[in-house]
C-alpha cells in the first residue's frame, strides 16, 4: 500500500510539472486523439480563443472549439494530412477572429504522435500568436506603396512641369512678336494663363 501511495504520489507530481511547463510555455499547445478529439490544451491555447477551463475544451472536436466552421473545416484536414502521411506540417500562416471580434493571426505546427509500434495515434500542436509580426509587415508594405507611389507621382509632376514650362515660354515669346491690335493675342493669353493654372496644380 506504502508502494502504491509513494507512486501515486510520484506521478500527480510529475503531472503536476508537466501541466506546470505546459502552461508556462508562451506558445499555444494542444493534443488531438485519431477520432481529433482534443486531449491536452495549455493555458495560452485558452487564453487565446477566449476559454477559462480546460473541461470546456477536452474531448471535444474543432466544430465546438473554433466557433467559424470554416477555421474547423481547415484545421480537420490539415490534422488529417498529418496522419495520413505521417508526415508535419510546418510554419502555417492562418487568421482567426478571436473573442473580442479581432483578426488574429498564427503560425502553426502539426506533428503525428506514434505509439510504441510507431502507429499515428493523433497530432500534436504548436501555435505562436504572431498578430502584432503580421500587422507590422501589413503597415511596412502600405507604408512601401505610398512611397512608391510618391517616388512616381514626383517624377510625373516633374516631366509635366517641364513641359508645361516650355509652352509657357513659348507663348510669352510668340506674345511678344505680335502687335498689341494682332486678334491671335487673346488665345496665347489663355494659353499662358492656363499653363500658369497647371504649373500651380503641379505644385500642388
Amino acid at each position: 500500500i506504502a508502494w502504491h501511495k509513494a507512486a501515486e504520489k510520484a506521478l500527480a507530481e510529475s503531472q503536476a510539472m508537466l501541466r506546470l511547463l505546459l502552461d508556462t510555455i508562451p506558445h499555444l499547445i494542444y493534443w488531438k486523439d485519431r477520432d481529433l478529439r482534443y486531449q491536452v490544451v495549455n493555458k495560452p491555447f485558452m487564453e487565446f480563443f477566449g476559454y477559462a477551463d480546460p473541461v470546456q475544451v477536452l474531448g471535444k472536436s474543432d466544430f465546438e472549439i473554433l466557433r467559424n466552421p470554416d477555421h474547423a473545416r481547415r484545421a480537420i484536414a490539415t490534422d488529417h494530412l498529418v496522419m495520413d502521411s505521417g508526415q508535419p506540417q510546418r510554419r502555417l500562416n492562418w487568421s482567426f477572429v478571436g473573442p473580442s471580434g479581432q483578426t488574429q493571426w498564427l503560425e502553426i505546427t502539426k506533428v503525428p504522435i506514434r505509439n510504441a509500434k510507431e502507429e499515428v495515434v493523433g497530432t500534436l500542436g504548436t501555435a505562436e500568436d504572431v498578430t502584432q509580426r503580421i500587422n507590422l509587415e501589413k503597415q511596412l508594405l502600405q507604408s512601401q506603396k505610398m512611397e512608391a507611389i510618391g517616388a512616381l507621382a514626383g517624377g510625373i509632376a516633374h516631366d509635366f512641369n517641364n513641359i508645361l514650362t516650355s509652352i509657357l515660354n513659348s507663348a510669352e515669346l510668340a506674345l511678344l512678336d505680335l502687335a498689341p491690335e494682332n486678334p491671335i493675342r487673346p488665345n496665347l493669353e489663355r494659353v499662358i494663363r492656363a499653363s500658369l493654372r497647371g504649373s500651380r496644380l503641379v505644385k500642388q
